[in-house]
């Protein structure tokens, strides 16, 4: 029996399908192993049927298994699904049955579903299965609630938020005001606009052209003179400034309104 038992006929069949071996399959490979003589009538059908089990995996089970990712990815935020597709699925052998996704990167900056999904089973990599769809990531997001001009600070009354799929906002937007906090607009606005970070900017405190306080110092010694700026310069931008009792051009950092620190 023990013998018997590591007898091979063939390949087994794929999980979920049938295969036959026939009496004179069996029978030659009986005594090519020698389990029985010339002599000896072998007692058997014609046929003998052998299905394979399999376990299954379907698309709620796969769509499932993305939720879980993408819920722990954007980290309890809204989102939507849909267009869910998946191909390639079928019957796999028995076994502890594992999805990594190929490559881990399951959307793009769109919005766009679209990876590979490796299953192994035991460890053992048995199939790949093709996941498309479409994600919606929803967040409050700043609008303009009035017009404003270049130049001009954004307070909490200018904005207003509203439900969008940010996903839909590849150029940029704004989540929290803190962002956007102390700064000014680069460019005017119309009511109604989507606020995104590259319209801001620092507020300029050193115009081309303006009288500033000019200051060097070293560790024993402090001068204060006026100085004629060159360019326009936000805090801790680098500036050239005209010293106005010498005629000689320095460079600075801007430390506050009309005040600039000589770089050495």
């Amino acid at each position: 029996q023990q013998s018997l038992e590591g007898l091979e006929l063939g390949k087994a069949p794929k999980p979920g399908k049938v295969k036959a071996f026939t009496r004179s399959r069996i029978e030659s490979v009986l005594r090519s192993e020698q389990f029985i003589s010339d002599q000896v009538t072998l007692n058997c059908p014609d046929r003998i049927y052998v299905k394979r089990p399999g376990q299954s995996l379907t698309r709620d089970t796969v769509r499932a298994w993305v939720e879980d990712r993408l819920s722990a990815r954007f980290e309890g935020k809204e989102y939507e699904i849909t267009d869910f597709k998946v191909r390639g699925l079928d019957l796999y052998p028995r076994g502890e049955l594992t999805l990594t996704p190929d490559p881990s990167q399951m959307t793009d900056a769109r919005g766009r579903l679209a990876f590979f999904l490796n299953i192994a089973v035991d460890g053992a990599r048995v199939a790949r299965l093709a996941v498309r769809g479409r994600v919606a990531l929803y967040e409050p997001v700043f609008f303009l609630s009035r017009a404003l001009k270049k130049g001009d600070a954004v307070t909490r009354q200018d904005v207003m938020a509203q439900r969008q799929n940010v996903f839909d906002l590849s150029s940029g937007y704004i989540t929290r005001f803190e962002r956007i906090a102390g700064k000014v607009l680069r460019t005017g606005l119309r009511k109604g606009a989507c606020l995104k970070p590259d319209q801001f900017g620092l507020p300029v405190l050193v115009k081309k052209g303006s009288r500033v306080t000019l200051v060097a110092r070293n560790q024993n010694l402090l001068i204060i003179t006026a100085g004629l700026s060159k360019e326009d310069g936000s805090k801790d931008s680098l500036v050239r400034v005209e010293n106005l009792a010498s005629g000689r051009q320095v460079r600075g950092i801007v430390t506050d309104l009309s005040r600039v620190e000589v770089v050495y």
